[in-house]
């Protein structure tokens, strides 16, 4: 172990130790060959002179030494083999322990592909998910918007009934006050009347929410009738006599404006007696007979009030509805 510690120290001793052990060799190997090529005389004389008794001891010495030198260099070569295996073990153990670490990581790596599999599993469940509460959403979006748009039109038709039934009273109180249509015959007044209320937003309302059914007709009906009621006559008369007393009823000094505006309502032959009492003022001289298809040879108040009004009516809202 003292060599070995020497070696340790000094490192290159070991190289030294193998020149001297091949030179020990060497040197044997000659002083063998010398002692074969000497004959008998020369081993007499070396023997006499003692040369080889010192051959021999430095043979034997060489031996020795070699000897030991094989000793020293078998130990070191125990000893590394020694740490060598250990290292080995060491090694294997580390290897043991790698690949338990990796037996470890490919578990957890596994556990990770099964996590994140679920993962994918769950989001594309969430996303189905959204997909329906996309859906749902838009439904509910269409849904709200249908109802705010019933509400909007609601809310529009309500607007627009009561903004009808104020102008409806507007027109009314104006009319019966006698500050509208006053010293008028009474069937222009009724034409007049029927023309303001279904020209404001009365017409609108029966145009657009009331359809075939007319309610303002029938109130507008029933204001006239009862506020003409003492005036009006109690008996049927012909249509003749009408015209002639309408025309008759008119002051000088309306007939050209009578005449400018009832030729500007622009009443047709479907609209047979409304057409009637404004071609008189168009017309003054104007034979009634024969009466245009469609009108009544004879009347009453009521049955009077009810064709203008419904004719002027039916007028009004076809001008509303077709474009200007």
């Amino acid at each position: 172990m003292e060599w070995l510690q020497l070696e340790t120290r000094v490192p290159i001793i070991k190289d030294q130790l193998l020149v001297d052990l091949v030179n020990g060799i060497h040197i044997s190997q000659s002083l063998l060959n010398y002692r074969k090529s000497r004959g008998f005389f020369g081993r007499l004389l070396d023997g006499i002179t003692g040369r080889t008794y010192a051959h021999e001891t430095e043979i034997g010495q060489n031996l020795v030494r070699g000897q030991q030198a094989l000793v020293e260099l078998t130990t070191e070569i125990i000893d590394k083999l020694s740490y060598t295996e250990y290292a080995l073990e060491v090694t294997q153990h580390s290897l043991l322990q790698l690949q338990e670490s990796l037996e470890v990581t490919q578990s957890v790596l596994l556990e990770n592909q099964q996590a994140i599999a679920q993962q994918g599993e769950q989001l594309e469940r969430l996303t189905e998910r959204q997909d329906f509460l996309k859906q749902a959403l838009v439904r509910l979006i269409g849904i709200c918007d249908r109802r705010f748009q019933e509400q909007q039109e609601y809310l529009r038709r309500l607007d627009l009934r009561i903004s009808a039934q104020e102008d409806f009273e507007r027109i009314l109180s104006s009319w019966r006050s006698g500050k509208a249509y006053a010293d008028l015959p009474f069937s222009v007044q009724v034409m007049l009347l029927a023309r303001e209320t279904f020209s404001s937003t009365v017409g609108y309302y029966e145009y657009d929410c009331a359809g075939n059914r007319s309610t303002y007709r029938e109130r507008l009906c029933n204001e006239i009738l009862t506020h003409l009621r003492h005036d009006l006559p109690k008996y049927f008369f012909l249509t003749t006599d009408l015209l002639q007393a309408t025309l008759a009823a008119t002051a000088s000094n309306d007939l050209p404006l009578l005449q400018d505006l009832l030729s500007s309502l622009r009443y047709s032959h479907k609209q047979p007696l409304a057409f009637l009492i404004s071609q008189l003022y168009s017309k003054p001289q104007w034979n009634f007979l024969p009466l245009p298809k469609g009108t009544p040879h004879t009347l009453d108040a009521e049955e009077t009030i009810q064709r203008l009004v419904e004719e002027t009516r039916t007028l009004t809202l076809a001008q509303l509805s077709s474009p200007q």
